[in-house]
């Protein structure tokens, strides 16, 4: 017996069942108005969501086969609204990319940053300006006082010498540290003396009272008195200081009938140095300041003593 042709074909059965939910759509409506006639307290909300829920339980799963028959695909849930068919439901939004600003702009790499409390590495200091080369400076100066020709000096150790300085002479060797730089500011044009000369004893001259009136500096400074050179060597003096006055200011002390010889072997450009020293003054300084068009001169007075001038030789 062929079961397709008794009417039980997919075709009957849907008909069956339409014919079934309308029925009882149709009972459900006569049972509606029933309860709404008899019962006025109940709202008429209340009577169509039970007529919702009635026809709820009457909903059959989807027996076509063409929809793949009972095993088809499950109920899609209401609440994701209606999907395309074979089609899948997308993905969820992300709910904070609603807030988020635009992505920074990538900029060059800033480094790791220090750690908290960590204080950042300062920053080097600049290296310190090199001070200026100093120019070259010689200061020559007179011995102190010497003793007349029916007078008498006295040497280091109190005993007349008529080769030494007088009582004043060793009072003005004793007051020039102050003058260059051992205690208190220099005067101006002079400087702290590097390297002393004073002369040696020769066959032209003893030279003790220029390497007594230096003692003194020589001491409080703690700067050796050079005695290379003696009376006749001035040429070869003033090269000699001139190319020692690269390390620092020299001082030299020297005749004062030889100290012009000394100037001119310098080549000194202006003004010009006097041509002698006069025989009476044992209080000035002579100073010769490198430039570079040549040696430049002036002239400082001591006045370390009552009675020293100020006048400058002419």
């Amino acid at each position: 017996m062929n079961h397709r042709s008794a009417g039980h074909s997919p075709w009957s059965r849907r008909a069956l069942l339409r014919s079934v939910i309308a029925g009882a759509a149709l009972a459900a409506t006569v049972t509606i108005q029933g309860s709404g006639s008899g019962d006025p307290g109940q709202p008429e909300a209340l009577a169509d969501r039970t007529h919702t829920s009635q026809l709820a339980e009457l909903s059959l799963p989807n027996t076509d086969p063409r929809a793949g028959g009972a095993s088809g695909s499950p109920t899609a849930d209401p609440a994701a609204g209606p999907t395309a068919a074979g089609a899948s439901a997308p993905p969820a939004a992300d709910p904070m990319a609603a807030v988020s600003g635009p992505a920074p702009v990538s900029g060059p790499a800033a480094g790791p940053s220090p750690a908290v409390g960590q204080q950042p590495a300062a920053a080097p200091e600049p290296a310190a300006a090199p001070e200026p080369a100093q120019a070259r400076t010689i200061m020559v100066i007179r011995h102190g006082e010497k003793p007349s020709k029916s007078g008498t000096g006295i040497d280091p150790a109190g005993r007349p010498d008529s080769h030494s300085l007088t009582q004043r002479g060793w009072s003005r060797a004793n007051n020039l540290p102050d003058l260059f730089g051992g205690g208190g500011p220099l005067r101006p044009g002079l400087a702290k003396p590097k390297v002393i000369y004073a002369a040696h004893a020769n066959g032209l001259g003893e030279g003790t009272r220029t390497r007594e009136t230096v003692r003194s500096v020589s001491s409080r400074l703690n700067v050796p008195i050079d005695t290379s050179f003696g009376k006749g060597d001035e040429a070869a003096l003033a090269r000699q200081a001139a190319a020692a006055a690269e390390k620092g200011p020299v001082l030299v002390c020297w005749q004062h009938g030889e100290i012009p010889a000394i100037a001119s072997a310098l080549k000194v450009v202006g003004p010009q140095p006097p041509k002698t020293w006069p025989d009476d003054r044992y209080d000035m300084v002579w100073t010769f300041t490198e430039t570079p068009q040549g040696w430049t001169f002036s002239q400082v007075p001591e006045m370390v003593l009552a009675g020293d001038s100020a006048q400058t030789f002419r």
